[in-house]
């Protein structure tokens, strides 16, 4: 048996249990922790349960923290994407120099109105 598409692993477990009432097992809860070890798809999971030899509630209150962390972290992301860039345009030196000539200001080094660059500057 595996989990379906979409399925948190709390559904997946209780759909086990379901199974394995009918089978008679003994220790139905180590039997359904060993199965969600086998099928899970995180190794972090798997790695968490073996090492703090979790049962299976505490298993289960680590895998649903889990899918409800991924769920908020994937709405924020699309969060982000929707939130405006705000950039600060530069000025343009060459615009801000034909404005000191538009406003009628003479040339600091020959006293003529002309665009302001020292190139066109006959001095």
């Amino acid at each position: 048996m595996r989990p379906n598409s979409g399925e948190s692993t709390v559904q997946y477990a209780a759909r086990l249990r379901e199974k394995a009432l009918s089978c008679n097992f003994v220790d139905i809860d180590d039997r359904i922790l060993e199965h969600l070890v086998q099928t899970t798809r995180h190794s972090e999971f798997v790695r968490k349960v073996l090492h703090k030899q979790w049962t299976l509630q505490e298993a289960l209150n680590d895998a649903q923290i889990h899918e409800d962390t991924s769920v908020q972290i994937g709405a924020m992301g699309h969060q982000e994407r929707d939130i405006a860039r705000v950039s600060k345009k530069k000025k343009s030196f060459t615009a801000a120099s034909d404005s000191r000539n538009d406003r009628g200001l003479n040339c600091r080094y020959c006293d003529m109105k002309h665009p302001f660059q020292k190139e066109k500057c006959p001095v």
